[in-house]
């Protein structure tokens, strides 16, 4: 048996990386937020197949849009942690990045129907100090680690394999050193250059080459899963035209084909032998509760 996630990043479409240079975090207040529509999109999508998710979402947007997390939690969907203000970890130090990790902690819990296990840090920038305050605070899982080598953003971290039972099948997973569980975004790896399956990398790939990341990355891996946002499911969200061509086309690139491509992909998903859809949380308390660990 095979485990594949559905994970979603929930920041608005002004929050992303990409447009740092544009819209400061001190714009943010004043910025048109559409990202409860946006992932009323995606919960629609997601509840048409009967498919639940992991959401990441950002405690700033939580602050403001209690009321959408209340309606993924109601969804069924778990409830995760993307930080509060999305600052790359790797730039801010110990002190602030527990501040941020806390901070979405106390805005998000009231609004889950269980306890927040599952953290993914900010354009996947984790680092080790994260990972010590995450298995401090009583964080079961991370989800940060991309290993595409061409975003200096994203963070490297040492991990190991382990075997542990997920129900009555054996699945091998991955830990960190100090024991945090860590699922690492689903990376294939072509002519030397490796290509996860979500984001930009999602959009711009077409279906017959989804289909063969997938078969791929489940014949290396028993979890696999994919990341997107909501801001991708937003094809009307303003234009920045002071972005440069690289950025401008890395965030507005096929937005208006990211809905089909999701319920094509689901549907592949669920077609698929021997292929379980569960959250990160399901799989991560399952390994928690293995007698292997």
């Amino acid at each position: 048996m095979k485990h594949f996630v559905f994970s979603i990043d929930v920041e608005d479409w002004f929050q992303v990386e990409n447009l740092k240079g544009i819209v400061v975090h001190e714009a943010w207040p004043d910025a048109e937020l559409r990202v409860s529509q946006s992932t009323q999109t995606v919960l629609d999508i997601l509840k048409r197949h009967g498919v639940r998710a992991t959401f990441f979402i950002l405690g700033w947007i939580a602050e403001r849009k209690p009321g959408l997390v209340k309606r993924i939690a109601d969804h069924g969907h778990e409830i995760a942690s993307h930080g509060y203000k999305h600052e790359l970890l790797h730039k801010i130090d110990k002190l602030d990045i527990d501040s941020d990790i806390e901070k979405s902690l106390e805005i998000l819990s009231p609004l889950s129907h269980s306890n927040i296990v599952g953290y993914r840090a900010p354009s996947f920038s984790i680092t080790k100090d994260a990972a010590r305050s995450l298995k401090s605070m009583g964080f079961i899982y991370d989800a940060s680690l991309n290993e595409f080598q061409f975003n200096r953003r994203y963070g490297r971290i040492t991990t190991y394999k382990k075997t542990g039972a997920v129900g009555n099948k054996q699945c091998v997973y991955t830990i960190l050193d100090n024991g945090l569980i860590e699922f690492p975004i689903s990376v294939n790896t072509y002519l030397s250059v490796y290509w996860p399956l979500g984001g930009g990398y999602f959009r711009l790939s077409p279906m017959w080459f989804l289909k063969k990341q997938l078969r791929d990355v489940l014949r290396l891996n028993d979890v696999a899963s994919i990341y997107l946002h909501p801001w991708e499911f937003d094809p009307g969200q303003p234009r920045l035209k002071a972005l440069g061509l690289n950025y401008h086309f890395r965030q507005y690139c096929r937005l208006d084909e990211t809905a089909s491509k999701f319920e094509c992909l689901i549907k592949l998903v669920k077609e698929m032998p021997d292929l379980q859809i569960n959250t990160f949380g399901e799989i991560a308390n399952s390994f928690v509760d293995s007698p292997s660990m």
